[in-house]
């Protein structure tokens, strides 16, 4: 799949704001075909995260309310900043909400193992494309998952995940 059909076409941000120790930031610009550009900052400020996400959005032309932020643990912050300081209209992003389940034969536990879930699946179709990053490769082929008795789907926890990826670098 060729990239360069995709970079006209920006219309989303993600972000996930490091907590602290070693956890970073991440950003992920997509246009739901493609995660066009993946960036990482060392950056734990809630305000500085928040005014980064802002211009980044508004520097790539994509509409306010498509940009999300994973609010648990820091995101939160970052999210009420945008939101009540500059009446930025980004939307939460809750891995641990109810999955829609929709379309789908899977039982997932969350949001978060959904989410994985079908990225696993578009991937694997040739219906989504994921920038070649390293960093970002590494810890998506680090993600496992994990069926409880009754079937339903989770990814294993976020520090399981980074744990494994930093022995790696």
């Amino acid at each position: 799949v060729s990239q360069s059909r995709y970079k006209q076409t920006l219309y989303a941000l993600g972000c996930g704001p490091a907590g602290e120790g070693k956890d970073r930031t991440v950003y992920a610009f997509s246009n739901g075909h493609c995660t066009y550009k993946f960036m990482e900052s060392n950056h734990t400020d809630k305000v500085m995260i928040a005014y980064e996400l802002m211009r980044m959005a508004d520097d790539n032309n994509i509409p306010r309310n498509n940009v999300r932020v994973d609010t648990i643990g820091e995101g939160s912050g970052v999210l009420d900043i945008m939101r009540t300081s500059h009446a930025f209209p980004a939307k939460a992003f809750k891995a641990s909400y109810k999955p829609r389940q929709i379309g789908t034969f899977y039982k997932f536990g969350n949001k978060r193992a959904e989410n994985y879930w079908k990225l696993r699946e578009l991937v694997q179709a040739g219906e989504y494309f994921i920038v070649p990053n390293r960093d970002l490769l590494l810890e998506l082929n680090n993600t496992h998952y994990y069926q409880k008795e009754d079937g339903t789907i989770y990814i294993e926890p976020k520090e399981n995940i980074n744990e494994t990826y930093r022995d790696w670098e």
